[in-house]
């Protein structure tokens, strides 16, 4: 059925465009923002894909999310 490599191979290089393709933006921790939200910047429509928060002992400083274009 092949071999186990190719198929890591496959999705290892998906990841990889996922990743190339994709935006980071930061925002400010009282900003609403949700998973699947279309976010505008410079004229350019893109879905956040993730959301992190990043903080120090439970406060959270930003929320770092991922964006991808909007076709």
């Amino acid at each position: 059925y092949g071999n186990p490599r190719d198929l890591h191979r496959l999705i290892r290089r998906q990841r990889q465009m996922c990743i190339r393709d994709s935006v980071i933006a930061v925002f400010k921790p009282n900003e609403t923002i949700n998973e699947k939200d279309t976010v505008t910047i410079n004229s350019v429509d893109y879905m956040v894909i993730s959301i992190a928060s990043i903080g120090l002992k439970g406060t959270t400083i930003y929320k770092r999310c991922i964006l991808k274009k909007r076709e």
